[in-house]
């Protein structure tokens, strides 16, 4: 399930936000897209929707495709950074990351 949203921040600008969810065997993992280079995050939830743990923030990542998980296992799929190729922004390869379900990158 995905979830959009705009959050005003503290100098009133004005921010994107997307959320995917996804089942875990504790609860569920939520993956948060805050827009640009390195702001994706994953946060553990329980099974009533609230946090149940550390958010960790995903380095290298930006634009979340897909999330999953399985039992303990969990999984994230997104786009690398973007890469300079020359004076302009070169193209983005597809990444996968496996974590656990609290968050946690392997």
């Amino acid at each position: 399930m995905k979830s959009r949203w705009n959050l005003t921040d503290r100098e009133g600008r004005t921010i994107e936000v997307e959320a995917q969810f996804d089942p875990t065997s504790a609860g569920f993992i939520m993956v948060i897209d805050a827009g640009g280079d390195e702001h994706v995050y994953i946060v553990p939830l329980d099974t009533t929707g609230k946090v149940s743990g550390t958010a960790h923030r995903l380095l290298g990542g930006d634009l979340p495709w897909g999330l999953a998980a399985h039992a303990n296992d969990a999984a994230l799929v997104v786009l690398t950074n973007d890469t300079k190729v020359g004076s302009s922004e070169g193209p983005r390869a597809p990444q996968f990351r496996p974590l656990d379900i609290t968050g946690k990158f392997d």
